[in-house]
């Protein structure tokens, strides 16, 4: 198990750094000819597939429906639609809330905290986790931890990233800016998988089942 989640770590680290540069040559192709919309919406599906395969995966994995990594990538396929129409209510909710809720630091907390605490259990249920991610709501451990991941995996990156050293010279503050960017894309996945461990339902599971003890 252990080594499977080392695995799965590399592969986000990796698979999200390949989407993003997919992404950023997604933005660069021109549109004014047929075969460039065509080639635009084309790979524009496929990233958005890559994205929604890799992270409704990973929600599979850790409630130990699938026996290893690639079990559970291939047993999640046939969730991807409705895995993609949660993702699709958390985007909705997010602009919903940016546009109706403009104050701070009520956005910042609707849109950071509220809304994944809520929905992140609801994203592994429509992944395949059924009963045991829906069960993270009643523990209180899931609410405490998913908060302080949250934090973690968002703020304390953003912190990062745009904390300004007291460094002098064009090689020192790149060297600074590289570092502290590879430190906060790792808080970043580091944080993001231990969200999707304890909001599926993950082995052993937030909530508990009572047994009685052996004689």
């Amino acid at each position: 198990m252990i080594r499977n989640v080392k695995l799965l770590w590399l592969v986000h680290l990796v698979g999200n750094l390949l989407l993003l540069g997919l992404a950023w040559l997604w933005l660069s192709i021109p549109d004014a000819r047929a075969w460039q919309l065509g080639t635009t919406a084309v790979l524009g599906l496929l990233i958005l597939f890559g994205i929604l395969w890799l992270h409704g995966s990973t929600f599979r994995f850790f409630a130990d429906e699938a026996p290893s990594l690639g079990a559970a990538f291939r047993s999640s396929l046939k969730r991807v639609p409705l895995f993609a129409l949660w993702a699709a209510v958390w985007i909705g909710l997010t602009v919903l809330v940016e546009r109706r809720v403009p104050m701070r630091p009520w956005n910042w907390l609707l849109v950071w905290i509220v809304i994944p605490c809520i929905l992140l259990p609801l994203g592994a249920a429509a992944i395949g986790c059924g009963r045991k991610a829906l069960a993270s709501y009643s523990s209180w451990r899931y609410w405490g931890f998913t908060v302080l991941m949250l934090v973690v995996g968002f703020y304390v990156p953003s912190r990062l990233i745009f904390w300004i050293p007291s460094v002098k010279g064009f090689v020192s503050e790149v060297a600074s800016f590289i570092v502290r960017w590879f430190l906060a894309y790792q808080a970043f996945v580091t944080a993001w998988l231990m969200l999707a461990y304890v909001s599926s339902g993950g082995t052993p599971r937030v909530s508990q089942v009572k047994t009685a003890s052996a004689p």
